[in-house]
């Protein structure tokens, strides 16, 4: 068994970030914010996406990064603390492209996002309507 004292791993931390409860300051939240989301690089062991045990762990994660972004994000309500959240927000969405949850707490990022010119990714096919 792993002894958490003697060994560092970034999925234990990012349990740990993510169970603390940031006071009501919005700077403090800003703080809280930008160390989860420095530590969530994107979904848990992307190479392993088809292996079925790695599954539950890398819903997990994500459901506990989506769901405390969301929070916390709920928290900050003054213009300027909005406005700081932004490029955070942006950073999650490039993570968590899929989320609609992540991408209803700030339309103004979504938004900037589609303005970004870059190709599709060669594996994903067009969709044929009709």
């Amino acid at each position: 068994s792993l002894k958490p004292d003697l060994c560092w791993i970034d999925t234990w931390a990012l349990d740990y970030i993510a169970k603390q409860s940031p006071a009501q300051e919005e700077d403090r939240i800003l703080k809280h914010l930008t160390t989860l989301v420095n530590f969530y690089q994107g979904p848990f062991l992307p190479d392993c996406e088809d292996e079925a045990w790695s599954f539950r762990t890398r819903q997990r994660l994500r459901s506990l990064f989506i769901r405390t972004i969301y929070q916390w994000t709920s928290k900050i309500t003054s213009s300027s603390g909005k406005e700081r959240t932004e490029p955070l927000l942006s950073l999650v969405m490039v993570r968590e492209p899929d989320s609609e949850v992540l991408q209803d707490l700030q339309p103004n990022c979504l938004s900037r996002l589609r303005g970004v010119k870059s190709l599709p990714d060669p594996s994903t096919s067009p969709l044929k309507i009709g």
